[in-house]
C-alpha cells in the first residue's frame, strides 16, 4: 500500500496543482466578466441619469417661462 502511494503521489500532486491552476484561470475569467457586466450596467444607468437630468433642466426652464407668462397675463388682466 505504501509503495503504491509512493508511486502515485507525484502524479496526485501534479493533478492538484493543475486543477488549482485551472480553477484560478476560470475564477479570474468569471470575475472579469462580472466586472465588465457591472461596468456596462453602470454606463447605462449613468446615461439614463444624464438624460433625465437634461429633461428636468428643460422642464424647469419651461415651467419658469410658463409662470412668467401667467404673471404677465394676470397683471394685464388685473389692469383692465
Amino acid at each position: 500500500m505504501v509503495e503504491i502511494l509512493k508511486d502515485v503521489m507525484p502524479f496526485l500532486i501534479f493533478l492538484v496543482i493543475l486543477l488549482s491552476f485551472l480553477l484560478n484561470i476560470w475564477t479570474t475569467k468569471k470575475a472579469r466578466e462580472e466586472r465588465e457586466k457591472m461596468l456596462r450596467e453602470h454606463e447605462k444607468l449613468s446615461e439614463a441619469l444624464r438624460t433625465m437630468t437634461e429633461e428636468l433642466k428643460y422642464a424647469r426652464g419651461e415651467r419658469k417661462e410658463f409662470v412668467k407668462a401667467l404673471r404677465k397675463t394676470g397683471k394685464e388682466h388685473h389692469q383692465e
